[in-house]
């Protein structure tokens, strides 16, 4: 059904198949952001308590006014704009046939997921950066996937691996979910900063 929405871009196709495939995960009552966790709250929260702090701090009229925002209120998720994607059928459009086209014009591109994300699990990204069409990919798929470390030589902390060639770069983060950020603060910051750097542009 998938490789059918992919082919014919059939909005009717494309909408019952997300709703098939949503199905297949109802039972699944862990954290979808995070194995190791049960959710707390609803997919709105992204199953965080924390993010609910963040809603108020970013609602209030001081933050807005510093922010400079033009929005009445701001939310994690917006369910009018949630409704809108998955009405167009793109709740299972693959992003990669975007990804191709930004990486043959040499801009780079990080892929980065958390090893215990179950929504967009690791796996899952791997599978698409390896099998993406682009002029590079025989130079990725051949390129040596190495440990991402952090600290010094006698408290060296592995966090992740990393496979990159051509300016496009797949991390896996470990003992991270969908939030690597909150989960992992200090690796996903250097290794933006190596991003940032060009480190993984050869």
């Amino acid at each position: 059904m998938i490789k059918q929405c992919y082919k014919h871009h059939n909005i009717t196709q494309c909408i019952q198949t997300s709703q098939d495939c949503t199905a297949v995960g109802g039972p699944y009552e862990l954290n979808a952001y995070d194995m190791r966790k049960q959710c707390v709250g609803d997919l709105t929260n992204m199953c965080y308590e924390g993010v609910n702090y963040v809603t108020h701090f970013l609602n209030q009229p001081s933050v807005m006014a510093a922010l400079g925002v033009e929005v009445q209120s701001w939310t994690s998720c917006s369910d009018s704009m949630d409704k809108a994607f998955h009405a167009a059928g793109d709740g299972i459009q693959p992003i990669y046939r975007h990804v191709n086209t930004v990486s043959e014009e040499g801009m780079p591109v990080l892929v980065c997921a958390g090893d215990v994300d179950y929504i967009l699990n690791w796996l899952g990204q791997r599978a698409w950066t390896d099998g993406l069409q682009w002029s590079g990919r025989g130079d990725f798929n051949r390129a040596q996937t190495r440990k991402l470390t952090l600290g010094s030589s006698d408290a060296i902390q592995v966090y992740g691996t990393l496979k990159h060639t051509k300016g496009l770069a797949f991390a896996r983060m470990f003992k991270a979910g969908h939030l690597v950020p909150m989960d992992q603060p200090r690796p996903i910051l250097d290794l933006i900063h190596r991003w940032v750097d060009g480190e993984f542009r050869t």
